[in-house]
């Protein structure tokens, strides 16, 4: 196989190298010496890991003999040459050192010349045949730190040490091989397969000229047998392959943490092992959690800089002066989903609250209205330590509505039975007051404990025959809010910045996704109001008109006789009224007078109007390095509050919900 000369160039004093972070041992040529993990790291962390090498040296020399003597012929490397290339690892290679020699290992390439620019190097540019500065383009391969099992390739650039010695963790990981350390320095890294008379070697080290760590040489083959006990899978790597995991799910088992360690990374784990990485992760998470805390300070004034429109709001409580401030509440709402709320929304809004499901407890109360096509959209959000005063108190003035679905859950607990079901829902989709105590009277013959129950709760705030008709809206229930709820739900797993951050990007890439989606709507009005239409127009062909001879209609459906007022926009079965969509009955006094029914659809509910409101534009935000300091100083995270009992793990069943079956049928 291949090989390359070796440059063995001095790094500069300031690159650390860190290859056997988070190892249980680490070790040195072909001896059995392992060095602490620990005192490893302390020595690494004092700028003093050059310890690691002083009585090694020679021994050094003689596993790179021995590797460079088991190596196949066919490598182009014969044993003069191996011997020589031993004692360049050992006493250094010359600076000049080039790669003139390099040979691609099997299946890799050699960083043939790509498309990639390099911008920033010198001699990047050169001019063309007008005299004008192009890029040039660069024969270098970058390390993609982003794929899950790395690949190596002769001259691939590495960041710093750091970088290579994870991706070289991860790479003999994911091939089921082992290595050992022949120079461990900061400057430069060289190992071999841990197989003795197996030919992998990987040398790394700091070039000067281009001023990074890069692969100087390689030899890819293998002769020796695979393990699935690596012991490079230690608890810090197995720890940040979790984390994503853990974070999303804090209550991961070990026993599936074990498997997925065989799926994933083809390696045997154990109990010990998972979860002494699961302690590692939760303390990451943890340490994540108090740093986007301590710049929430920060993070509110880029919001208030980027929106000066817009309302963000940060509650902290300090009981003395020499407290530090805990967290209260957090609330965001941007100028621009305010302004087209009420300029183009209908005006009602549903106000809910779902708790968080990762490591971070607390609630997020969500105020979402209806958009012109029935759709939701998110006004406002706030994460909240705990429940705040009802919104009947906070808005005393303002009409309030219950959701029927949840009014009926908590009902039925002690009225069971599938005609009360069908009775409550015909009392909540009444849009007439009579029809409603036609069908409540009903219920109290039925079961007058189930009425007098029902009647706790006052009609006009759960029955459409009680609803005020100045916003245009019969919903019965508050779906909406828990669609908003649904849609956030992978936010709702990370800390508070994250959180938001995720909330803010959804919103963003809603109003661009609907914008473009109704450019493509066919007719004046939006889809799902249309398709409405549409129905009301079939149905208005068993209706018979009646008329007076000025601006009095009666209409015949039925047994039932309607009255429309056509100029006053009223029917008396109030449908028009609610909603803004001509009923049935409307419709049929509409194409009796020959006159076009996109005249009598509120203007709201147009394309045109759809497409202005989702105009609206959210602000963009940098990264939070480029946050300025607010000089707020820090804060206090919310405690977790640990609940007397035992702790449950599943959510409690509403009445009616079909429980799954948790113990084995007995045969």
């Amino acid at each position: 196989m291949d090989a390359s000369s070796e440059n063995d160039d001095n790094g500069p004093n300031g690159l650390v190298a860190s290859a056997s972070d988070g190892h249980e041992g680490v070790h040195f040529g072909w001896s059995d010496e392992i060095v602490d993990e620990d005192s490893y790291e302390a020595h690494e962390d004092s700028g003093e890991s050059d310890w690691l090498e002083n009585d090694n040296d020679a021994r050094n020399a003689e596993v790179e003999n021995e590797a460079n003597r088991n190596r196949p012929a066919e490598s182009g490397v014969n044993e003069k040459e191996a011997a020589g290339n031993g004692e360049n690892e050992t006493d250094g290679a010359d600076e000049n050192d080039t790669e003139e020699n390099e040979v691609s290992p099997v299946g890799l390439s050699t960083g043939e010349e790509t498309d990639y620019l390099g911008s920033s190097d010198v001699g990047s540019y050169e001019t063309d045949e007008d005299g004008d500065f192009v890029s040039r383009k660069t024969s270098k391969v970058f390390f993609d730190s982003s794929t899950s099992e790395p690949r190596f390739e002769l001259g691939m650039i590495f960041e710093n040490g750091k970088q290579f010695k994870d991706a070289l963790y991860a790479y003999v990981v994911a091939h089921r091989f082992d290595f050992l350390f022949v120079s461990n320095r900061k400057e430069k890294v060289r190992v071999v397969c841990k197989g003795k008379g197996c030919p992998f070697v990987v040398h790394a080290s700091w070039d000067k000229s281009d001023s990074c760590f890069k692969i100087k040489t390689l030899v890819t083959d293998h002769n020796c047998s695979v393990t699935f006990k690596n012991k490079r899978a230690n608890y810090k790597f197995v720890g940040k392959h979790f984390i994503s995991k853990i974070r999303i799910v804090p209550k991961l088992r070990l026993v599936d943490m074990i498997r997925l360690g065989r799926e994933e990374l083809n390696v045997e784990l154990n109990k010990q092992l998972c979860n002494r990485a699961k302690k590692w992760a939760e303390e990451k998470i943890k340490g994540n959690i108090i740093h986007e805390f301590n710049r929430l300070f920060d993070y509110v004034l880029a919001l208030r800089t980027a929106d000066p429109d817009g309302s963000f709001d940060l509650v902290v409580e300090r009981p003395t002066a020499v407290d530090i401030p805990k967290f209260r509440r957090l609330y965001v709402c941007f100028g621009a989903l305010k302004e087209g709320f009420k300029r183009y929304c209908r005006h009602v809004i549903g106000v809910d609250g779902c708790f968080l499901k990762g490591s971070l407890k607390g609630e997020i109360l969500s105020a979402v209205g209806k958009d012109n096509n029935n759709q939701i959209f998110p006004i406002a959000w706030a994460f909240v330590e705990g429940l705040l005063e009802e919104v009947q108190q906070c808005l005393p003035h303002v009409e309030h509505r219950y959701c029927a679905r949840h009014m009926y859950a908590n009902w039925k607990k002690d009225h069971k039975g599938g005609d009360l079901q069908l009775l409550f829902w015909n009392c909540c989709k009444a849009t007439t007051q009579p029809l409603f105590r036609k069908h409540a009277d009903r219920i109290c013959k039925l079961k007058p404990k189930a009425y007098a129950d029902l009647m706790e709760k006052d009609p006009s705030h759960w029955s459409k025959a009680f609803f005020s008709t100045r916003s245009k809206c019969d919903s019965i229930d508050n779906n909406f809010c828990e669609a908003f709820n649904s849609a956030i739900i992978g936010a709702r797993f990370k800390s508070i910045i994250s959180m938001f951050e995720d909330i803010r990007h959804y919103v963003m890439h809603r109003l661009v996704e609907h914008k473009k989606k109704s450019i493509s709507w066919i007719g004046e009005f939006c889809p799902r109001i249309a398709k409405v239409l549409e129905e009301h127009k079939a149905r208005s062909s068993f209706c018979h008109v009646i008329w007076n001879g000025a601006d009095g209609y009666e209409v015949m459906h039925n047994e039932d006789r309607f009255v429309v007022d056509v100029r006053g926009w009223k029917c008396t079965c109030k449908v028009w009224d609610l909603t803004g969509i001509p009923c049935p009955h409307v419709v049929c006094v509409i194409l009796y007078r020959e006159e076009s029914l996109e005249n009598y659809v509120l203007h709201l509910y147009k394309k045109e109007v759809y497409q202005e409101l989702y105009s609206v534009v959210i602000p963009t935000i940098p990264s939070e390095k480029y946050w300025q300091d607010s000089g707020m100083g820090k804060f206090d995270p919310p405690l977790k509050r640990k609940l007397p009992g035992r702790p449950k793990h599943k959510r409690g069943k509403e009445e009616g919900e079909v429980k799954g079956k948790t113990k084995l049928r007995k045969l």
